[in-house]
């Protein structure tokens, strides 16, 4: 799954038959964004958010996804994406280097969450979290 062989992750996400999907927080999120901006998505998944922002947007868009399908999927849009942990230090990544980094629907899934917190505060000037509402109840 991930290039390291260091790393144990028993999560199987599979985007392969999902390249696209739309979920009611884009808009939201896409009203934050300014056009043009430099926008890193952790967590990026199939793509779907980071290419509606580029093409809404008009953003400058890097992705870091866990899942080499997830990657792949991001690669056939034409989008910047690597794989790799997000809840690790981002040392490829300089400080502010992006005006927003988004974390959508994923902090709640890695492992610590203190260090992509912390990241997310050092590489851009502001930072876009959601997650979902556990409590509703159709959960």
């Amino acid at each position: 799954m991930i290039d390291d062989p260091t790393i144990s992750d028993n999560r199987k996400y599979d985007y392969t038959n999902h390249e696209t999907q739309y979920r009611e927080e884009y808009p939201i999120i896409e009203s934050f964004i300014q056009p043009n901006a430099k926008v890193i998505d952790l967590g990026c998944g199939n793509g779907s958010l980071l290419k509606l922002l580029k093409d809404k947007k008009n953003i400058q868009g890097y992705g870091i996804e866990m899942v080499q399908s997830g990657v792949d999927i991001c690669r056939k849009k034409g989008l910047n994406v690597r794989q790799g942990l997000i809840d690790s230090p981002l040392d490829e990544v300089e400080d502010k280097q992006f005006d927003y980094a988004i974390c959508n629907v994923t902090i709640q899934m890695v492992m610590y969450p203190e260090v992509l917190l912390s990241e997310m505060k050092r590489i851009a000037h502001y930072q876009i979290i959601s997650f979902p509402n556990f409590a509703h109840w159709r959960n």
